[in-house]
């Protein structure tokens, strides 16, 4: 099948949300597809090229450096993101223009609605099937109430166009039903690791002792780094003997970066650091500088809504995870009651600390083979990617599950 995914951002940016688009294209063309990926007139590629090749994929770049746009978590103005939405238009003409070179069987976008409505437009010009894959109520990260409800509505309204939906989960399905999107046409495929972080982490084991916590991802406001470094300061606490022996490392980026720093400064513990970004190459290093790796997202609905992948990347590495009890956490660790991770109370700085403790000194083993097991056997992109095939199926001929 000949396959054009249309995405907000690709590598080199590594984002959960761009390595999740990473795996899908890479098992699709091992299982035999045609695949090509083009990103949004906002992503500047890893070069100055319009066409690049990144680990076998071809990518197409719509962006043009005279523009001066860019991908940015930074909460910026209505009237800014307002500007952003009229290069919609030229992004159209990349997306068909493209799509009938290729001659695409299916024309598949990704979240956000800035990909959606070019990537309709250009489907039904083409009269190929049009599938959009909605990854977060992403609207839930703003305050503003008008950008909040106007997101929502530019959402649902992409969704209802497509001729059929990927969600990454049950929560996102349930959102979508509750906004009137029909059920026949919403299919859910999961989070799951690709080939390349199997094969990175093919050779880890377990750590002998959790001394060195870390906290590896976006930097936002929704991920409780606050009470992260209140719970490992209440755990191991300064004064005490053996302090030195733990550490608390935070490695990536995002719009949180300088509260993060802040936060720590304030703390004057050297032992808490901020490694900032780090590239894809550097993966492996990262996290063999941690023994086990805390995602202490807060109690909100974006939270309870949205499976993160870290968790599973975390256990593929035979890293001991601790996660916080909201839904889209306890779902992609394979729901409640599983023995994949350890977990706490969500905005709770007792809760973490009493479990940083009891895991400094007791390392579960079991827990942590549990947890691989599951991300190496269960959820990579091999076994996952051919739940595709039904929504391609259904958004071709219209026939249900």
């Amino acid at each position: 099948m000949k396959i054009l995914h249309v995405l907000y951002t690709y590598f080199p940016d590594v984002t959960g949300s761009s390595i999740r688009s990473e795996g899908i294209v890479s098992s699709q063309k091992k299982s035999g597809n045609e695949v090509t990926v083009l990103t949004s007139p906002f992503q500047k590629g890893c070069s100055d090229g319009s066409i690049e090749f990144i680990n076998g994929i071809e990518v197409h770049r719509a962006y043009k450096a005279d523009r001066k746009l860019s991908v940015s978590e930074e909460r910026v103005s209505l009237l800014k993101r307002l500007k952003k939405v009229f290069y919609v238009f030229p992004f159209t003409v990349s997306i068909y223009k493209l799509a009938k070179e290729k001659q695409v069987e299916i024309i598949h976008a990704h979240s956000m609605f800035f990909c959606a409505y070019p990537a309709y437009i250009a489907a039904k010009l083409l009269k190929v099937p049009f599938v959009y894959e909605f990854r977060s109520v992403w609207e839930e990260r703003f305050n503003n109430k008008l950008q909040n409800k106007l997101i929502k509505k530019l959402e649902t309204w992409a969704l209802n166009l497509a001729d059929s939906v990927v969600v990454i989960n049950s929560g996102l399905k349930n959102e979508l039903m509750e906004r009137g999107v029909k059920e026949q046409k919403i299919y859910v495929v999961p989070n799951a690791i690709s080939n390349s972080v199997i094969e990175l982490a093919s050779s880890f084991d377990p750590p002998k002792k959790i001394n060195t916590f870390g906290y590896i991802g976006n930097f936002s406001e929704i991920e409780g780094l606050g009470t992260l470094i209140n719970a490992f300061i209440e755990a191991f606490p300064k004064a005490s003997s053996d302090a030195n022996k733990y550490k608390l490392h935070f490695s990536g980026r995002g719009p949180f970066e300088a509260k993060l720093n802040q936060l720590i400064s304030e703390k004057n513990d050297d032992r808490i650091i901020n490694y900032g970004a780090f590239e894809r190459e550097e993966l492996v290093n990262v996290y063999k500088s941690v023994d086990a790796v805390v995602i202490p997202r807060l109690d909100l609905k974006i939270c309870n809504t949205v499976t993160p992948l870290k968790p599973l990347e975390a256990m593929a590495f035979k890293r001991l995870f601790l996660g916080s009890t909201v839904g889209g956490i306890i779902e992609v660790c394979g729901g409640e009651g599983n023995e994949n991770g350890l977990f706490f109370k969500p905005e709770s700085v007792s809760s973490l600390s009493e479990l940083m403790r009891l895991t400094a000194n007791n390392v579960n083993t079991n827990i942590i083979e549990n947890g691989a097991n599951y991300a190496h056997s269960i959820r990579t992109w091999d076994n996952i990617s051919n739940f595709y095939t039904e929504a391609y199926d259904y958004a071709k001929h219209g026939v249900c599950k």
